[in-house]
């Protein structure tokens, strides 16, 4: 089994609005030599009041956020927190990372540059007779207290999740543990109806698949911009958008429509594909986004 890094930190964020770039709630839970050392939690103001769709998940609502520190504020007790840390851990740590990564874009903070590992890809090799490794049900399971999508709670519930499985898989004859890390290797999956997707991440890179066929690749460009390639559905490239600056925010709205796009019209049994403009309209903000059929 790969040695587990002697000092880690828990990480988990809420957010305010659609394209989750703007944090309004942070905790952290440390981890040293294999147990929980010390906890930390803030609501953070962010800089809009937060949309219905959010608080509608973890109930913070502008009366909630209004009067408390901007990420910003919080940024050096976050620093603080991490310094002498080898490793960043979060449940869909996708997620974590990105939003941080895009709240950091628009506050104009340095963003965190340690390695994230994935509790998710844990605790799949750890429990795979469970149904799902979402964060409730692994709650249940380890009969862990969770008020789910409250920052602390849900961090505090990963640090139980990682420890309890790197314990487990450590035993003798488990099967060895992947070096975990939602960078390198992490895959998700789902479906509409009769048509699936995969939105599988490699390092620098990510490539999202509809039924089996290749739609979009995303990578990384010089100057912290991403570069995104639409495919057609014989594999040929028929778009290329680099997404820079403020628009790196709408990331992951842009491929949501995109993923949308090619489901709907899956469903209507012909191709369709956004073109290189209308990608541009989306990844700007702009309305009327076109798609083209074939």
């Amino acid at each position: 089994m790969t040695a587990s890094p002697r000092r880690l930190v828990v990480l988990d964020v809420e957010t305010a609005d659609a394209q989750h770039s703007q944090i309004c709630a942070i905790a952290l839970v440390q981890i040293e030599d294999g147990r929980i050392a010390g906890e930390w939690s803030s609501l953070v103001c962010p800089p809009d009041p937060p949309a219905e769709r959010n608080t509608a998940v973890h109930g913070l609502a502008w009366k909630d956020l209004h009067d408390q520190p901007s990420l910003p504020a919080v940024w050096p007790v976050v620093l603080g927190l991490l310094e002498g840390a080898e490793a960043l851990v979060a449940h869909y740590a996708t997620f974590d990372k990105g939003a941080l990564e895009r709240a950091c874009l628009r506050e104009g903070l340095a963003p965190l540059t340690l390695p994230w590992h994935c509790t998710v890809a844990l605790a799949r090799q750890a429990w795979p007779s469970l149904p799902d490794a979402k964060l409730p049900t692994l709650a249940r399971h380890l009969k862990v207290e969770l008020k789910h999508h409250d920052a602390l709670s849900d961090a505090k519930a990963a640090a139980r999740i990682y420890l309890e499985a790197t314990r487990l898989l450590a035993r003798p004859g488990a099967a060895p543990v992947r070096p975990p890390s939602p960078v390198v290797g992490e895959e998700r999956v789902g479906s509409e109806g009769k048509h699936s997707w995969t939105w599988r991440l490699e390092r620098d890179r990510a490539d999202l698949a509809l039924d089996g066929k290749r739609l979009l690749a995303l990578s990384s460009a010089p100057g912290g911009a991403r570069s995104v390639v639409v495919y057609d559905a014989s594999g040929g490239a028929v778009a290329s958008v680099s997404v820079s600056g403020p628009a790196l925010g709408r990331l992951d709205a842009l491929l949501l429509e995109s993923l949308r796009a090619a489901v709907s019209v899956a469903k209507a049994s012909h191709r369709v594909e956004l073109s290189a403009e209308a990608w541009k309209k989306i990844a700007e903000g702009r309305p009327g986004a076109e798609r083209r059929a074939a």
